[in-house]
């Protein structure tokens, strides 16, 4: 679900219902930071203190049923300070969640580090064909146009599915033996 948080997924419920139906040798992605840095009293979370939290709640459900917990930091947004892609476009929350996984012995794909690298090697221009940019009326969900450099393109998705899945078969994670 788009536009959450740890905290407005867990208040809402939906880690809830994910309760319900995972199961035994299921795998739980699990992947905040956008929205848990906005300043919004529903959303928002610091760092080292309730994010962290979160975490823990989320990986202590998975584990509850039997399932394995997979942390993914932050995708890197599309922030380029000169030429350089801004590794702090996230704050510290990549970094909180590396923290996190290493204390507590958790699985992690730093799709973060990875983002940043396919931006900084596309650079500013190149790298805006993986995000929402369009011009009025190129598309009719955006008539005024749109330049987003938080959410990808179909492109850009794919792109972005493509360093998490190689990420994976890089990992010790027994799920890797089922990627082509």
């Amino acid at each position: 679900m788009n536009g959450r948080s740890t905290k407005s997924f867990i208040n809402e419920g939906r880690l809830s219902a994910i309760e319900h139906t995972i199961r035994p040798r299921d795998y739980l992605f699990i992947q905040f930071g956008h929205n848990d840095q906005k300043d919004d009293p529903v959303r928002g979370t610091e760092p080292y203190g309730d994010y962290q939290k979160n975490l823990h709640t989320f990986i202590n459900t998975a584990f509850k049923h039997g399932a394995q917990p997979v942390l993914l930091t932050s995708v890197s947004r599309r922030h380029f300070t000169d030429q350089l892609i801004d590794s702090m476009s996230l704050g510290e929350y990549p970094l909180a969640m590396k923290q996190f996984a290493k204390t507590h012995n958790i699985a992690l794909l730093d799709i973060h580090k990875k983002s940043m690298e396919l931006f900084q090697s596309l650079g500013p221009d190149l790298s805006k064909n993986y995000f929402l940019h369009l011009e009025a009326h190129e598309s009719s969900n955006y008539p005024n146009g749109i330049k987003d450099n938080t959410h990808f393109n179909e492109y850009g998705a794919e792109a972005i599915a493509q360093l998490i899945s190689n990420a994976l078969k890089e990992s010790d994670l027994p799920l890797k033996r089922f990627l082509k």
